[in-house]
């Protein structure tokens, strides 16, 4: 555990690693090792342990030092130093500094192996570097040997114990500045005289912490210790002539007194210890002597009736696995047999042979997807093996896995001899003649909707693709058909195209290629999206099935141009002004509301000019104020704005002819001679005073007006004459 004076929180360097470490730290597994069947217990004779090689460093796979961070080593009990052999401040490490505890069969102790280093954060020594090993308040890592007496081949067994005092540290620096924050070491094991190394790393995390580094954390301030290696090839027992190789399954948490559970339940090896800040944390380490099995890899490939031998042979590929060490082995092989039957098997090298552990993990020797050929089908028919003398080994029928082309290495078993821990397994391959294959055709029809005849070309060809794909047999490529899987193909709405030979149950799908715009009359047609039916179809043993590609030509009438027209109130002597005027909507040759758009009189104050009017319409045209001293337009007038000019519609009978409208004796209205675009309102003035030279209206006026007094006094005389009324 690493306290900085500041409190420093989760550097955010840490965060880097937790990828490389959560990596290192998933350890391939499977079932312990009593998949190897009944095998005798063998006494093991003396079991020792020892912490060794101390150091720390920066960052995990940063150069190591000795002589920083105060390193001791020793011998302690759980909460107290007994002796301190090693201070790396002076030392470099050699193998006379390790502190080893032995057991004979039946021996116990209270004593651990310690190595540990930091300045503590508490206790007599408190920011500086104690004198001597200090369990009391150093980080301190101890290993306690187990001995059973005898294990039983196969199966796990108690092999000691780990602990670790996780005491608060002060952080110390290396030589580049950074927080020394990796401790490491290794642990020593010695069974029956034959020694081997262990090595490990510990994450000493912050106290201080944002976020977990290890999903198996519990507190993102747990320390992390990890094994580097779980396989011995040092450590190992001799059975009938087969060895027994030492394998660490790691490390299972302590009951609460401290003591082991007598089965681990370890489905898989369990490579870390985490640890609790300022808490001392036990764990069990257990193990088991696994037998080992090596193999190598063989093709033999045979052929059906019609295959020509001179057919080449591909090159298969071959490989074999095992999740059983502290990282996933696998090796690879590619073998192409020079020839048919057995004096063509080729074998991978024997110097390139794959080993594996039994009983501890997964292991299986897998031949990849199967090549294709042009000639037939591959298939998987068998998986045998022979041991180092060439004597065949049962290979049980769960085993063999042929549709999975996978044979389960572990459930081979243990090998009964030294010969049989040598295993060459071939795999026999058959190149098998294609079936006959049903075949079906599909009819490819063109129709078209084009109600306003915009395609040019009655017989224009369209292009169809076509893509058809089958569930063959894995390996095996489909017979050449008479015509491609995929393609195009050309079609009129008079000429369907046929695809034959295609094998039965491919299913096919279709698309079009874009018809073109010249295609089309103008630019006033367009091609909507094809309507394929159906879009996908399967081929019919013998049947012909139709798929129709319909294509719609779609019209789109134009816009016909806008034009503004013009309005003139004229009288008998020219233009008038105080006229105003509204334009309607025609509604099925009625008159409609008016128009929205407003009437611009020009300076004249005779004139009008409307905003822009859609031309290939009907309008009306109505007066709603005449100039004083005339009437009202008589009637609303119906025209028409064209792209040439206005025309007014004619009442039936016509009372005139072409762009006039003869209203009455005084009222017309007519398209300007001069200006298609003008209507001239025409209006003749009641009481227009008479032009120069001239009697105008006067006499008429005059005779009227004589006629009116004459009326009034016959009325006055009748009134006169008449008799009074009697009471």
């Amino acid at each position: 555990m690493k306290i900085t004076p500041k409190r420093r929180s989760f550097s955010l360097w840490a965060t880097a690693l937790i990828a490389a470490f959560g990596m290192a730290t998933v350890l391939p597994g499977g079932t312990p090792a009593r998949a190897e069947g009944e095998l005798p217990r063998i006494q093991i004779g003396e079991v020792g342990m020892a912490m060794s090689n101390p150091s720390v460093s920066e960052e995990r796979n940063s150069q190591t030092f000795h002589d920083f961070d105060c390193i001791y080593g020793g011998i302690g009990t759980d909460t107290k130093s007994l002796s301190s052999v090693y201070n790396g401040a002076f030392d470099d490490w050699s193998a006379s500094n390790e502190s080893w505890i032995n057991l004979k069969p039946g021996q116990k102790t209270n004593k651990w192996s310690y190595l540990t280093h930091g300045q503590p954060v508490y206790g007599e020594y408190q920011h500086q570097c104690p004198p001597r090993m200090y369990v009391e308040n150093q980080s301190a890592i101890g290993v306690q040997p187990n001995n059973p007496g005898s294990v039983t081949l196969g199966e796990t067994f108690l092999l000691g114990k780990i602990r670790h005092r996780n005491n608060d540290l002060w952080v110390s620096e290396g030589p580049t500045g950074q927080d020394i924050l990796w401790f490491h070491g290794d642990f020593q094991i010695n069974i029956a005289g034959k020694t081997d190394s262990f090595p490990w790393d510990q994450w000493e995390t912050y106290n201080t912490c944002a976020q977990k580094v290890d999903p198996d954390q519990r507190h993102c301030s747990d320390d992390i210790l990890q094994i580097k290696k779980n396989h011995s090839e040092q450590i190992f027992l001799d059975q009938n002539g087969v060895r027994y190789f030492l394998n660490i399954w790691g490390f299972v948490p302590a009951l609460a007194d401290g003591s082991c559970p007598a089965d681990p339940g370890l489905t898989r090896p369990r490579t870390k210890f985490i640890t609790t800040e300022s808490r001392d944390s036990n764990a069990c380490i257990y193990a088991s002597f696994n037998q080992q099995r090596s193999i190598r890899l063989a093709k033999t490939v045979t052929h059906g009736p019609g295959i020509n031998e001179q057919n080449e042979i591909p090159a298969f590929n071959l490989s074999a696995e095992a999740e059983n060490t502290v990282f996933d082995s696998y090796k690879t092989w590619q073998l192409r047999p020079q020839s048919y039957g057995p004096a063509g098997t080729v074998t991978s090298p024997n110097n390139d042979r794959f080993t594996y552990t039994v009983g501890m993990g997964e292991s299986y020797a897998t031949e990849d997807k199967l090549p294709t050929s042009r000639f037939g089908s591959w298939q998987l028919t068998d998986i045998t093996c022979t041991d180092r003398d060439g004597d065949n080994v049962p290979i049980p029928q769960e085993a063999k896995d042929l549709a999975a082309r996978r044979l389960d290495l572990n459930a081979l078993g243990a090998a009964k001899t030294g010969a049989e821990q040598e295993l060459t397994c071939t795999f026999h391959n058959h190149l098998a003649a294609p079936p006959k294959l049903a075949e079906g055709t599909l009819k490819i029809q063109k129709t078209l909707n084009d109600e306003n005849q915009g395609l040019k070309n009655p017989n224009q060809e369209f292009t169809v693709n076509y893509r058809c794909e089958t569930t063959a047999t894995p390996g095996l490529v489909m017979p050449q058909p008479a015509v491609p899987l995929s393609g195009s193909v050309k079609i009129t709405t008079q000429k369907p195209a046929l695809i034959e030979h295609l094998p039965a149950g491919a299913k096919c799908s279709f698309n079009e290629s874009e018809p073109r715009a010249q295609w089309l009359k103008d630019e006033n047609y367009h091609w909507e999206a094809p309507q394929i039916t159906p879009q996908q179809v399967q081929v019919a043993a013998g049947k012909t099935v139709a798929i129709t590609v319909n294509n719609r030509i779609r019209y789109e009438k134009p816009i016909p141009p806008s034009f503004p027209i013009q309005i003139q109130k004229l009288g008998s002597q020219g233009p008038l002004k105080g006229a105003q005027f509204t334009i309607h909507a025609d509604q099925n040759g009625k008159i409609g509301e008016p128009l929205k758009a407003q009437l611009q009189v020009q300076a004249n104050g005779a004139t009008f000019i409307s905003e822009p009017l859609q031309s290939e319409q009907h309008y009306w045209l109505k007066e709603t104020q005449a100039p004083f001293g005339h009437r009202l337009l008589a009637q609303a007038v119906r025209f028409e704005v064209t792209q040439s000019g206005i025309k007014i519609d004619a009442p039936k009978p016509a009372p005139a002819a072409g762009n006039t409208l003869q209203i009455d004796s005084f009222q017309s209205v007519k398209v300007n001679p001069k200006n298609p675009f003008q209507i001239q309102v025409t209006d003749s003035e009641i009481g227009e005073l008479p032009k120069a030279g001239a009697l105008g209206n006067w006499p008429y006026a005059m005779a009227a007006l004589g006629l009116a007094l004459s009326a009034l006094i016959v009325q006055k005389n009748q009134k006169k004459t008449q008799p009074k009324n009697h009471q």
